[in-house]
């Protein structure tokens, strides 16, 4: 009886040891574990995903590997199939520190990560900005892959991503390409520094690419992202804005084709112009962040602005934007789409444009002219995908006036190198660094085949309105 006794016990705890052992093996951390988002001075978003439902997530922090701190986090959701995603907001953080954490999530637990909170609003502190994007496509995870693992030695404040994540943002499975083009390559790097994002026209690409009604499902339930009132709610992130001590960052829904998307949350390129949403709330933005003194601003969208590349002609409705970018001082505005690089000197319009309250089309789009006080558009699709000729002429662009620019027909009899002095070209794959201190940025374009500074410049903002400039360009 003793024998028989001490038997089955033996088997009932080797069979709750397989169970949980199965149990354990079923819990994962997909898509490269836990990586941060919505990151300001004083709070923190931790966000992970799983293949099973998780209802009792935790995040342990603190200034140590020891924390000292934990947080509750609400239910996993679904997020398609059978993926969820999980998040927890860390609050009352001491801005420029840095913390240890982990996450508990039923039985899994994940290794220490760390994490820096940003600098306080309006603080002269040094920021550190990284911008690329364009990624997208399977050819790309080895630039995209490089140009993360350097991101650890740069340890820049926070990565911007000018789009197109993912060749099929939209596809079947979605979690494949999202996995291998994206988070992937970002795992070196995300769990301790943001990469804010911007909607490219690839995540919305996939098998019901062809309904002009569309909606990045993928995009909307990977990312927890600000709000358009900044309070960090989950899926209201299409367009967002965050301040980064004296820096102010505008994410636009720049992506994306005619219907629900745009009519609803993008624009003012498709029918809404002045009356769009996304207009309202760029203006909106835009002045509240220069009333709380705001000394820098940085936007970034996927459609270019400006862009002499031949394949992918400006974005339809720029200038009304345009207004906006110089009334309320964009120093830079950085996008993608064109897989090159491009820094345009910085430009206004010769005149303010005069056209109907709901578009532009039909008015007469005023030409740019070279300012100093102008704002500086960039092409940073350099993160991997099929390159573009950065070099080639794209009729479409427009005209600079005299004074350091161009006109349409100069495009087509003079050379790459004469065109210098209006725009910066090359084919490389890399990024860009912003290096702010106080008055001062200093600007870098990066290449990933022998880290060289191919292009840089750097001014000074001994007021709003005046800036001095020098830089350099090299092939």
């Amino acid at each position: 009886m003793y024998y028989n006794n001490n038997m089955k016990n033996l088997l009932r705890a080797l069979l709750i040891v397989t169970a949980v052992t199965a149990y354990a093996q079923a819990y994962k951390f997909n898509n490269g574990g836990p990586y941060v988002s919505c990151v300001t001075s004083t709070s923190i978003m931790i966000a992970w995903q799983t293949d099973t439902q998780i209802y009792d997530n935790y995040v342990d922090y603190g200034p140590t590997s020891a924390y000292g701190s934990t947080k509750t986090g609400p239910a996993g959701w679904i997020i398609y199939d059978d993926q969820y995603m999980q998040y927890t907001k860390l609050e009352n953080l001491q801005p420029s520190t840095t913390y240890h954490y982990r996450v508990r999530a039923d039985l899994l637990t994940s290794g220490d990560y760390t994490f820096r909170t940003f600098p306080s609003p309006s603080s002269t502190a040094k920021i550190k900005i990284m911008i690329t994007g364009d990624n997208r496509g399977t050819g790309s995870v080895t630039h995209f892959s490089k140009i993360m693992l350097k991101m650890v030695t740069e340890d820049p404040d926070v990565m911007l991503h000018v789009g197109d994540m993912t060749s099929q943002g939209e596809g079947a499975p979605g979690d494949a390409y999202w996995r291998d083009q994206y988070f992937t390559p970002i795992s070196s790097v995300a769990s301790r520094t943001w990469m804010a994002p911007t909607i490219g026209n690839h995540e919305f690409q996939g098998s019901d690419a062809s309904n002009p009604d569309e909606y990045p499902l993928h995009y909307m339930n990977y990312f927890v992202l600000p709000s358009t009132d900044n309070s960090g709610n989950r899926g209201s992130g299409e367009r967002y804005s965050f301040d980064i001590g004296s820096v102010h960052v505008i994410s636009l829904a720049w992506g994306g084709a005619a219907g629900i998307w745009d009519t609803h949350v993008g624009g003012p390129h498709w029918d809404g112009g002045y009356d769009s949403p996304q207009y309202a709330w760029i203006k909106s933005d835009l002045a509240a962040a220069k009333a709380r003194g705001m000394k820098w601003i940085v936007g970034i969208g996927h459609y270019p602005y400006l862009n002499i590349e031949g394949g992918h002609v400006p974005l339809w409705g720029k200038e009304i934007v345009g207004d906006l970018f110089e009334k309320y001082g964009m120093d830079y505005f950085f996008y993608g789409h064109a897989h090159c690089y491009t820094r345009f000197s910085p430009v206004k319009y010769l005149q303010p444009p005069d056209w109907g309250a709901t578009a532009y089309v039909g008015g007469t789009i005023p030409p740019l002219k070279y300012d100093p006080t102008g704002v500086r558009y960039v092409l940073a699709g350099m993160a991997g995908a099929p390159q573009d000729n950065a070099f080639a002429e794209n009729s479409s662009l427009g005209a600079f006036v005299a004074g350091g620019g161009y006109t349409t027909a100069a495009l087509s009899t003079t050379t790459a190198a004469a065109r210098y002095p209006s725009y910066m070209p090359n084919n490389a794959f890399g990024y860009v660094m912003l290096e702010i201190d106080g008055d001062t940025c200093t600007y870098k374009a990066v290449r990933d085949s022998d880290w060289a500074v191919f292009d840089t410049e750097t001014f000074c903002k001994t007021n709003a309105q005046q800036k001095s400039i020098s830089g350099s360009v090299k092939d």
